[in-house]
């Protein structure tokens, strides 16, 4: 039997620790902040690994947790070993999305090259923002990797459970359910950078939160809408609608 409080206090517990590893990243920043930015980017990955690495690696812990909790309310699942803990993401992994956050547009880029000031402070403001999305889908990806591995070593099944206001993505994966089975890596994929969903274990339809029974409606009644199929276009233009419509 799914239990909300139990899984409450994981969503509580993954919250905090996002917090954390964000402290950690802007200290690092703002220490650095007389560093020129291509030097301060050298410096940083390898801190920026090391956050990712400790918080990830609580956050796996916590899943494991959870779904320790969870099961031991439940008779069918009460007898289950401890779960496996996934690994946080590892040092390339990390440094390569460091990179990717450290990473100008080429407008700015091409300014910074002729040593424009406003071009590295804009692009030192880009950087943070984009690292600190980053930070927080490096540190929840081994939490939700846990889940489904566990998932699938025990034969249940796993959904995403959305966060309030989540995105149209976000909700069309939620839509589905609980059909995802034996698809460990699918439990830690698909999460952009900013996304607080949770992947939640499940056994059956019933036990499925009410959003998604009811975003797995939606979907339903739009395909019968549209006569059948419904693209991710006409999935997210139906919720600009909805909003028109307020």
């Amino acid at each position: 039997m799914r239990d909300v409080g139990v899984e409450n206090q994981y969503a509580l517990t993954l919250d905090q620790l996002r917090m954390l590893a964000q402290r950690d990243l802007l200290d690092w920043w703002v220490g650095t902040g007389d560093m020129p930015f291509f030097e301060r980017r050298q410096f940083l990955a390898q801190y920026f690994a090391d956050i990712v690495a400790l918080y990830g690696g609580q956050a796996s812990e916590a899943a494991a947790d959870y779904l320790f909790l969870q099961r031991s309310l439940d008779d069918d699942l009460a007898g289950l070993v401890f779960p496996d803990v996934a690994d946080p993401v590892g040092y390339e992994q990390a440094v390569a999305s460091f990179n990717a956050g450290m990473r100008a547009d080429e407008v700015t880029y091409a300014a910074m090259l002729n040593g424009d000031a406003r071009a590295f402070a804009r692009a030192e403001q880009q950087s943070l923002k984009k690292l600190q999305g980053i930070t927080n889908r490096l540190v929840l990806q081994p939490a939700r990797e846990t889940v489904g591995m566990a998932s699938e070593e025990a034969g249940t099944l796993f959904a995403r459970l959305p966060e309030p206001g989540a995105c149209p993505w976000c909700m069309m994966i939620a839509s589905r359910g609980n059909v995802y089975r034996n698809q460990r890596a699918a439990a830690g994929k698909d999460y952009h950078d900013n996304c607080r969903c949770m992947a939640i274990e499940v056994k059956t339809w019933s036990e499925l939160p009410k959003i998604n029974k009811d975003l797995q409606a939606r979907w339903e009644w739009l395909e019968d809408e549209n006569g059948g199929g419904l693209s991710f276009k006409e999935w997210e233009a139906s919720f600009k609608d909805s909003e028109d419509t307020e």
